[in-house]
């Protein structure tokens, strides 16, 4: 059943350690989690570190625009 969670959760983009047993996730799934309307009843920040190493968050993009001069 274990095996079969973690499929369905890294079908979403979400990897799972082995040696530390838990899913690694980045900042911005552990911001989307904390929104949950009965986070707290759940157990919070407490429960979610419990199955989750939280990674670097991710970039935001950025768009470069160069202008080019023409010189006559």
């Amino acid at each position: 059943m274990l095996q079969l969670l973690i499929s369905i959760l890294m079908a979403f983009g979400l990897t799972y350690d082995a040696n530390s047993g838990k899913i690694k996730v980045t900042q911005d799934v552990v911001t989307k989690a904390q929104t949950i309307s009965n986070y707290n009843e759940l157990g919070g920040d407490a429960a979610l570190y419990e199955i989750v190493e939280v990674g670097p968050k991710t970039n935001d993009d950025v768009v470069v625009i160069l202008q080019s001069r023409s010189y006559s």
